[in-house]
């Protein structure tokens, strides 16, 4: 397995972080092609812009506050947060030319070194990186939308993961199956809306 694409989705208030992020993705990470995923063109180097105002079939910030709203006000705010997951959740369906593994990062991460030198051995960096932390309502979460237990004892949280098409594709179609509905609309739909946190894509994707 080699890293050869990465995608990127962020809020243009974080443009000068993005900016270091994609320097060492290239430098550091030996990543050829990024994808930044946000509102307005920022202009980078050697990077691809994709404007999420022109994504089709995927749920819309506003539709997620509306929803949102309908229910509770509280953490509301958090709203911006969930439509970031969706983002890079739905990624490979807004990239037909997407590597079969591909990284996806937050806008705030900058790579010192790679920690993914020993992936060909299958050795990742998040595997039990956090080994005895894990945040309950992300498995009530994913009992709500998967209908079933998550398997794991640990949390994946470490804010970039490698993702394969195949496998998020496979996630998504029994994400689907599962709840009737778009998935999405299903990952929405399974949100404790009074809770501060309980959906993480890293967590949703490492366990299934």
């Amino acid at each position: 397995m080699i890293l050869h694409d990465a995608i990127v989705p962020f809020h243009p208030k974080d443009r000068p972080t993005v900016e270091l992020c994609c320097r060492y993705l290239k430098n550091n990470m030996g990543i050829q092609r990024i994808f930044l995923i946000t509102s307005d063109n920022p202009n980078i180097q050697d990077t691809i812009f994709i404007n999420e105002n022109d994504l089709n079939d995927t749920i819309t910030l506003e539709q997620i506050k509306s929803k949102w709203q309908s229910v509770s006000t509280k953490y509301i705010n958090r709203a911006g947060w969930i439509y970031q997951q969706i983002l890079k959740l739905g990624a490979n369906q807004w990239i037909s030319d997407l590597s079969d593994d591909y990284l996806i990062c937050d806008s705030d991460i900058i790579f010192l070194n790679n920690p993914y030198h020993d992936i060909e051995q299958g050795k990742f960096p998040y595997n039990k990186a956090y080994t005895g932390e894990y945040n309950t309502p992300y498995r009530l979460n994913y009992h709500r939308l998967m209908k079933e237990q998550a398997e794991s004892g640990f949390s994946f949280i470490n804010h970039n993961m490698v993702f394969n098409k195949q496998c998020i594709n496979e996630m998504k179609q029994f994400i689907q199956d599962r709840n009737n509905k778009r998935w999405d609309i299903s990952i929405i739909d399974a949100l404790d809306f009074n809770s501060f946190s309980d959906f993480s894509e890293y967590d949703l994707y490492g366990n299934w």
